[in-house]
């Protein structure tokens, strides 16, 4: 019986890093708000 493996690999994860912080920086140029900032706006949807 074969066991399946699963492998990482460094330059993957390094990668969708990388396109996280562009997302963000996009957001925010977009926004002219910070990730925190966007989230105290929504708060009030939130308790609701």
């Amino acid at each position: 019986m074969m066991i399946p493996t699963v492998q990482a690999s460094p330059t993957k994860r390094v990668d969708s890093t990388a396109v996280n912080l562009e997302s963000e920086a996009e957001a925010e140029r977009d926004t002219g708000l910070t990730d925190e900032e966007w989230m105290q706006t929504q708060e009030d949807g939130w308790r609701r």
